[in-house]
């Protein structure tokens, strides 16, 4: 009996350490042990390792692009930048193209430079504007003498647009002039027109630019009550393209109505057609002097009609 006992113990003594030993037994424990480290790695990956450098990486990704921005930007002010067309005020045409301020000529000339994409201006490109169907007293043209009120017309369209603002253009039917100006009509950012604010203030008379005649009529109508109000150069001179410090009246012909004491007339020209061409006319039967020089041939009481 012991023998046999003895015998069974050397018998599974022997399995055991075969088992343990053997190739298989080590392969399983490596196995396990390989799995159980990939395991943990995932584990730490996943629960640790996004949370490091947190708080380094994300300022760093939020300042850059801000110091590229402010490294990118011109501080000259009267120069265009991309990017910083806005919507046109009321009053403005949706169509018009947003141009900057860059140099002043005279009341009626200046230069733009488009801000953005359009029909009429190409964008970065210094342009020399001549506002459309309208005039002011000469003060450039080496070839005419500085003309009474030039000055102050110049003075009001720089303060109606000085360096540097925005505007909105917008064209007529022809879009360049014998001298190569863009012919444009312009308002501010704040929706003001220009144009028509230069004529309502007696800083400028009305002018058709043939074919260009789409606010003719209004001009026409805004000299008309700068005139009879006497604002502007229709108070300070005696008639317009009169030469600077030259303040006399004219007189009237023989036998001619004249105006009330402080009232000025027009100058006396042989044909409506000359009147109108000097910026005059108009003229009404009862009210003005200046009607008994000409002929109403079509007698509605108004004689030089623009």
């Amino acid at each position: 009996m012991t023998g046999w006992l003895n015998s069974e113990r050397r018998a599974t003594d022997f399995h055991l350490s075969s088992l343990i030993g053997g190739d298989m037994f080590r392969d399983r424990m490596v196995f396990v042990l390989l799995c159980v480290a990939t395991i943990a790695t995932a584990a730490w990956l996943v629960t640790v390792a996004p949370w490091s450098g947190v708080s380094d990486a994300h300022p760093t990704q939020q300042e850059s692009p801000s110091r590229t921005t402010q490294g990118s930007e011109t501080p000259t002010s009267h120069m265009p930048r991309r990017g910083t067309a806005k919507a046109p005020a009321a009053g403005v045409p949706p169509n018009a193209q947003q141009v900057v301020i860059s140099k002043h000529t005279d009341g009626d000339t200046l230069h733009v430079v488009a801000l953005a994409p359009g029909s009429t201006l190409s964008v970065g490109v210094d342009t020399t504007v001549r506002l459309l169907e309208i005039d002011t007293p000469e003060s450039v043209d080496p070839n005419s003498p500085l003309q009474c009120f030039a000055k102050r017309a110049s003075d009001r369209l720089a303060h109606l647009l000085p360096l540097g603002s925005h505007a909105w253009a917008l064209p007529d039917r022809d879009l360049l002039d014998p001298y190569d100006r863009a012919l444009l009509y312009l308002w501010t950012a704040d929706g003001t027109f220009v144009n028509l604010a230069m004529v309502k203030e007696g800083q400028a008379k009305a002018v058709l630019y043939e074919p260009n005649d789409l606010h003719i009529q209004e001009m026409r109508r805004a000299e008309r009550s700068a005139r009879l109000s006497k604002r502007g150069l229709w108070g300070a001179c005696d008639y317009f393209g009169q030469p600077a410090g030259l303040l006399s009246n004219p007189a009237p012909s023989k036998g001619a109505p004249t105006r009330p004491s402080g009232m000025h007339t027009d100058p006396r020209f042989d044909y409506c057609y000359e009147a109108n061409a000097a910026g005059f006319g108009n003229y009404v039967m009862g009210r003005d002097p200046e009607y008994a020089w000409y002929d109403d041939n079509d007698r509605d009481g108004v004689v030089c009609e623009f």
